[in-house]
């Protein structure tokens, strides 16, 4: 019997509260968006797509009710590829903009909750209506690495991580199974003590990884390294827990214990039939 993989899960925090996205692909070309309060714990299923979604394009607003995704859909347009912005973890398309091929930057959601995608500021949506304001995508800071590295992690650079010097990155790169890295990033924990680091070791569409982008992570305290060998994404929260994205598919909450980063929470999202459904009326309108 053909064992089913688990889901790819690939999570998107929102700035200025304890929630997050969570996006997940399988079974086959199936998404699910989940909502994860990271503060309870609570998760709640929402919306199944059979299309495809580009997780590393997607934002979340600061106050966690909005979800701008960037989907190929493959239908007429504006349908065939498009940003749309929905309720949190819905994906009915309160406003959508079509893009037409997949060349297409992160969007991003700045603190005020104004809202980028790559278009001039002024730029009305082809479906349905944005109440909220629009503007110019954040400038990250400069990284030595080719376009498509620098893309695929536009979202955690807008978010606060910063390219490692070349030390750390070597010494980064030396913990993961990858021979050399494109690009290293860390971010501190708040309050200190640790720091997270990704290393981008290229690309590979045959993977298990989100949008072809092969990433490691690894926790740096003071000059001791450790691989997070299971870890498909992680990002400290504001009380300097560490959240995660496990590749067998489970979100988990980490916590510094004596034997290391130890799971204090942990939630299967686990491989189901997927299960389309009507979203609530609130998700249906502004």
């Amino acid at each position: 019997m053909t064992q089913t993989p688990p889901p790819r899960l690939h999570v998107i925090p929102a700035a200025g509260c304890p929630v997050a996205a969570v996006l997940a692909r399988g079974p086959s070309s199936w998404f699910q968006v989940l909502r994860w309060d990271t503060a309870s714990g609570a998760v709640e299923p929402g919306a199944w797509l059979h299309a495809t979604v580009y997780p590393r394009r997607c934002d979340v607003s600061p106050d966690g009710t909005l979800l701008c995704a960037f989907i190929l859909a493959g239908r007429p347009p504006p349908w065939d590829s498009y940003f749309a912005v929905s309720k949190l973890p819905w994906l009915t398309a309160l406003a959508a903009w079509r893009v037409g091929s997949t060349y297409a930057a992160a969007c991003q959601f700045h603190g005020d909750g104004t809202l980028a995608l790559g278009f001039a500021p002024d730029t009305p949506p082809d479906h349905g209506s944005y109440p909220g304001r629009l503007g110019a995508l954040t400038p990250h800071p400069p990284v030595d690495a080719s376009i498509w590295t620098v893309a695929d992690l536009a979202g955690e650079l807008r978010r606060g991580w910063r390219p490692a010097g070349e030390e750390r990155s070597a010494a980064a790169t030396a913990q993961t199974p990858a021979p050399s890295a494109e690009l290293v990033i860390e971010r501190e924990r708040p309050g200190g003590g640790a720091a997270l680091e990704l290393v981008h070791a290229g690309h590979d569409m045959r993977g298990m990884w989100t949008e072809g982008a092969e990433v490691h992570y690894v926790v740096r305290e003071g000059d001791h390294r450790a691989l997070l060998e299971d870890v498909a994404w992680a990002e400290w929260d504001a009380a300097g827990r560490m959240l995660v994205a496990t590749r067998g598919g489970e979100l988990e909450v980490r916590e510094r214990g004596p034997a290391g980063w130890e799971p204090s929470w942990r939630h299967a999202v686990g491989v189901g039939e997927p299960a389309p459904a009507e979203a609530p009326a609130w998700a249906g309108s502004w």
